[in-house]
């Protein structure tokens, strides 16, 4: 892994367009050189602004999404401020998140929503590549849910926990990532505002973030890639599938190849040895892995309490993060998940138009969970939760603003994402959440019907799905990318390091310079 302190960012600019770039676990503003530096390349430095922010390098990526998002809420604060001292006031503003820094790149947006950034910086630009918005939990039932989530998210310390989705943020007694995609709160009404929201997936070989995760969906139809003919974007061929149709299916895929049973017999033997000396190192390094694990949790923690203790006048403490305020109690219990080998499938149910046993295809989900909807439970948001501090450390406002009256917009918030104005507010309306994160009522998605809606509903939790239902009524563009030669396509998809195999990022990179950033 590189050095904590790799930094590599060539110019900053001197342009009133601030793009902020934060990198993923582990990660250092060295793996995102290639974009900052591609960005500028295209555009000129005197229109653009650049920010790779450098508060979360190396093992501070353990301290959790939230604490993270901070130190970047923070930078941003900082690099706007620096550059109205030298006489150039930041206008609009673009936020571009890798792997678990889209993550944070989401909570830092609230942030700065809350405290009112938006109301002088207009929103211009939001994307991400290869980012676990659904979480790393990998879909599974029974006990390998247990087994391979649970124990899983005790390796990485807190962010661990948020991205496997078992922890209880704050007073919410829910998980981190289904807050962020609420719409009731400050990350959700912020996000909203950005004129542009663009998202990249890998399809396959991304062994760090499943392409479920990274492209919001409750489906996975590219598990056998000889069922399907992929439609590419003109010009971005073979690498960029377009949105609308990513691919059609193959009503008759190729047979496959039969191998004798002398040359599977010889095949199998000549990898024994490869397998045993894999295997032993698969040990050794699970072992220190582990010894590792423990204590850059033992650090996490201490680097938590005194980025609390430093924090305290910075104000994110202060902010409330629910604009209508999420009470305590929820009767489900938060399905406890994790990122597995295999991923599995729901099965429909009964009086479904499904076959006993049969999975259950998104759309016939989608009717399924609408039909369950109709028990509900009511949650007042008393006028008295308006006082409640949420802890996200403390700030520069000593007074904690109203829930209600944080939106920086007047109350004059755009509906057509369904998220109400203030002017339709009462503090003490009772809130229909029957089931965690219901999707907007008022929503109305355009996105037009893919051939995945027919391929069966991964076993995801009902957050999970709450999740894909609200983010999926942002209007994000979704683009899938088809990495051909490198086995690792996480890395490859924004050419961190400039490695051969990982040449085709360039085009990814290009395709969202070129086709999806407004400066």
């Amino acid at each position: 892994m590189p050095k904590d302190n790799e930094v590599i960012p060539r110019k900053r600019g001197k342009g009133d367009h601030l793009c902020v770039f934060v990198h993923g676990l582990w990660g250092n503003p060295g793996h995102l050189a290639y974009m900052s530096d591609a960005l500028q390349v295209t555009h000129d430095t005197s229109k653009l602004r650049i920010l790779v922010v450098k508060k979360t390098a190396g093992w501070h990526t353990y301290d959790g999404i939230d604490t993270c998002g901070e130190r970047v809420a923070w930078e941003i604060e900082n690099e706007i401020k620096e550059s109205e001292n030298e006489g150039v006031k930041i206008k609009k503003i673009s936020v571009v998140g890798y792997s678990l820094g889209g993550l944070i790149a989401r909570y830092s947006i609230g942030l700065l929503y809350s405290k009112g950034y938006f109301d002088e910086i207009e929103p211009m630009n939001f994307c991400t590549f290869a980012t676990p918005h659904l979480g790393v939990r990998t879909p599974l039932q029974g006990v390998h849910n247990h087994f391979w989530n649970v124990l899983g998210a005790r390796t990485i310390s807190v962010s661990g926990r948020q991205l496997f989705t078992i922890d209880s943020f704050r007073d919410t007694g829910r998980p981190l990532l289904a807050v962020l995609a609420d719409p009731s709160t400050i990350f959700y009404k912020g996000l909203s505002m950005f004129k542009n929201k663009t998202i990249y997936a890998n399809i396959i070989n991304d062994r760090s973030v499943p392409f479920y995760t990274s492209s919001i969906s409750s489906t996975n139809p590219y598990l056998d890639l000889t069922k399907i003919s992929a439609n590419y974007v003109p010009g971005y061929s073979p690498n960029i599938l377009d949105p609308d149709t990513p691919f059609s299916v193959i009503s008759e895929p190729p047979a496959p190849e039969e191998i004798a049973l002398k040359d599977r017999i010889l095949s199998t033997t000549a990898k024994v040895p490869k397998v045993i000396g894999f295997s032993l190192l698969i040990c050794i390094g699970t072992t220190i892995y582990l010894l590792n694990a423990g204590l850059q949790h033992v650090l996490s923690m201490r680097r938590i309490q005194m980025h609390c203790s430093e924090e305290q006048g910075r104000g994110y403490a202060a902010l409330p993060f629910l604009a209508s305020k999420i009470q305590d109690e929820v009767d489900q219990a938060v399905i406890e998940g994790n990122h597995a080998r295999k991923e599995e499938y729901l099965e429909e149910e009964s009086g479904s138009e499904l076959s006993d046993g049969a999975p259950a295809t998104r759309r016939q989900r989608s009717r399924s969970r609408s039909r369950s909807r109709s028990s509900s439970r009511s949650y007042s948001t008393s006028s008295s939760m308006a006082s409640d501090e949420t802890a996200v450390p403390s700030s520069y406002t000593t007074t904690p603003p109203n829930p209600v009256a944080s939106d920086k917009t007047n109350g004059k918030l755009d509906t057509s994402n369904g998220i109400k104005s203030h002017d339709n507010i009462d503090a003490d309306e009772e809130v229909d959440i029957s089931k965690p994160l219901l999707s907007n009522p008022n929503s109305n998605s355009n996105s037009p019907t893919n051939p995945d809606d027919e391929f069966p509903t991964l076993a995801l939790t009902e957050e999970q799905f709450g999740m894909i239902e609200n983010l999926d009524s942002l209007g994000i563009r979704k683009f899938h990318v088809w990495i051909h030669n490198a086995r690792h396509s996480h890395a490859a998809i924004i050419m961190r390091r400039p490695r051969k195999s990982f040449e085709e990022g360039k085009m990814v990179i290009s395709h969202w310079i070129t086709e999806r950033f407004e400066l």
